[in-house]
């Protein structure tokens, strides 16, 4: 999806709101809201990302992840990830996918 936009899977709604690199990371902010469900989003487990095609593992790339707990119900995690092994001076493709989101009651 292009940033900004909203995707909706089982009443919980991802939003990648920013997505760029410095300092040799990719780092990317994304909104979690699962108010519909009455409960709280929490974080991604495993995000898959590809940068031009090529899988990061996020334990063998520096991969972290900060939660701020927002006062309206949803949450912003600050994610990146060290691109140590990617040409930075050209486009770059990259596709990430939230494939589960941890929730709590």
């Amino acid at each position: 999806k292009v940033i900004g936009e909203t995707i909706e899977d089982k009443k919980i709604k991802v939003t990648l709101n920013e997505c760029y690199v410095d300092s040799g990371k990719l780092m990317f902010t994304t909104n979690l809201n699962s108010l519909e469900r009455h409960d709280q989003a929490q974080g991604i487990d495993e995000a898959k990302i590809y940068v031009n095609g090529q899988f990061l593992d996020i334990y063998d790339n520096e991969y972290t992840e900060t939660s701020i707990y927002n006062d309206d119900g949803t949450v912003d995690l600050l994610s990146s990830i060290s691109l140590e092994n990617i040409d930075t001076d050209k486009d770059l493709n990259i596709t990430i996918d939230y494939n589960e989101i941890t929730v709590m009651n």
